[in-house]
């Protein structure tokens, strides 16, 4: 009896499927950006202090190589070439948990990730980054053993080569800050699953290939800081779950090829710094959720085919520098709430598709340097709330068609060059001496 055991046991083992090895391709004598060993040689990037117990098969013949420390292991070949190398897990689960390039070492010896195979993933944190030359070839992505990794943080950042992207688990994700930033050899991407994703900090920047983008889950964003930068390529964007981000800064930023924006959910936003600055094909805009905005610097920055703006609430809104600078096909500008506006520095400055400018609150504004510089096609002004400014420089540069002028308080200002230049306009028209007024201070009305 006990040798049917034996024989049962025997075949049970022989009827199960061999494990499949996690398989790359290398080329040894790749320079590129230098790896750290010889042209004959290759570095397998382990993470530092990770747990691993799994077998490297080199690909030459040689015997494999068991790996039980997350010291870098480097194998030297007899002569330099292209090398297919196979890992697999000593232990049920967990032996080979990463794999580290994060933009270092071997990177341009990468060339193809050829199979996913039976490893269970940790962390994909800077896995691939920088392998400039990779391209994915693997097949079995769909059973790829990452349902459990909630980091892809730079993962595939600069990986240029690619062109596609597989769609691998990746529903327990949580951080994807700049997890294919760089990837501007990409030309379409996946319907990945991101409903748990948090961060999207520069997720896809600089993927100036992309001209379509898909409707990814992101109801969890609340960082959205650069995620599609210098995405040139786009041609329209999809209506995202957006109601939890708080930060939009450079989101957009240099998105050149949309020419109209969806009506995303944007009332939990904070900063929209440069958030569509460089958007210049954009024709229209829609009228989002900014009331809790309160950074719009540079937020439409050269939006330069505007030719109207919707009347947002920008009531929390304080930093308004360059936030309209180089829209110059805008024809009139809507009469926003600017009240706790501090600087107003190149606000509006290039906007010479402006005949009139409406009565803003400015009264808390002390810097309008260059605010209106270049409006050449305002012939007129409103007498705005100036009193707490002190920095005028530049403030109406250019403003050629101005025909009146009011006379407004700069009692404060600190500094005010060129501040009229090239306005064609008697001095009498916007000059006042100083007068003493019933207080203590100095009044000056329209000074220069």
């Amino acid at each position: 009896m006990r040798y049917v055991s034996i024989l049962i046991l025997t075949c049970v083992y022989a009827l199960l499927p061999a494990a499949d090895p996690f398989r790359i391709l290398v080329k040894t004598d790749n320079s590129g950006n230098s790896g750290n060993s010889g042209s004959t040689q290759f570095t397998l990037p382990l993470y530092p202090g990770e747990t691993y117990d799994c077998t490297v098969d080199w690909g030459d013949g040689t015997t494999p190589q068991v790996i039980t420390t997350s010291t870098s292991p480097t194998h030297t070949y007899a002569t330099a070439g292209t090398y297919s190398i196979s890992i697999s897990e000593n232990t049920v689960s967990g032996g080979f948990p990463r794999i580290y390039f994060a933009d270092n070492g071997d990177k341009p010896k990468l060339i193809q990730l050829q199979q996913w195979g039976d490893v269970h993933w940790s962390s994909f944190n800077g896995a691939f980054s920088g392998c400039q030359l990779l391209v994915i070839t693997a097949m079995d992505h769909a059973t790829a053993r990452t349902s459990t990794v909630t980091d892809f943080g730079s993962a595939w950042k600069n990986c240029g080569s690619l062109t596609t992207f597989p769609s691998i688990n990746t529903a327990e994700g949580i951080n994807f800050s700049y997890a294919w930033a760089g990837c501007d050899g990409l030309t379409s991407f996946p319907l990945i699953n991101t409903s748990a994703g948090t961060s999207f900090q520069g997720t896809w920047s600089d993927c100036s290939d992309l001209t379509t983008f898909p409707r990814l889950n992101t109801v969890s964003g609340t960082d959205f800081f650069g995620a599609w930068n210098a995405c040139s390529g786009l041609t329209n964007f999809p209506q995202l779950k957006t109601a939890a981000g708080n930060d939009f800064t450079y989101a957009w930023n240099g998105c050149s090829g949309l020419t109209s924006f969806p009506q995303l959910n944007t009332t939990a936003g904070t900063s929209f710094r440069f958030a569509w600055s460089g958007c210049s094909g954009l024709t229209t805009f829609p009228k989002l959720d900014t009331t809790a905005g309160q950074n719009f610097f540079g937020a439409w920055r050269g939006c330069s085919k505007l030719t109207s703006f919707p009347k947002l609430n920008t009531a929390s809104g304080k930093e308004f520098t360059a936030a309209w600078y180089g829209c110059s096909g805008l024809t009139n500008f809507p009469d926003i709430s600017t009240g706790v506006g501090t600087n107003f520095a190149t606000a509006w400055a290039g906007c010479r598709g402006l005949t009139t400018f409406p009565k803003l609150d400015t009264s808390a504004g002390t810097n309008f340097y260059g605010a209106w510089q270049g409006c050449s096609g305002l012939t007129s002004f409103p007498k705005l709330d100036t009193g707490a400014g002190n920095e005028f420089g530049g403030a109406w540069n250019g403003c050629s068609s101005l025909a009146s002028f009011p006379v407004l308080d700069l009692a404060r200002m600190t500094s005010g060059l060129a501040c009229f230049s090239g306005v064609n306009l008697p001095t009498a028209t916007y000059y006042r001496p100083a007068q003493r007024s019933r207080g203590s201070q100095h009044q000056y009305r329209g000074d220069i």
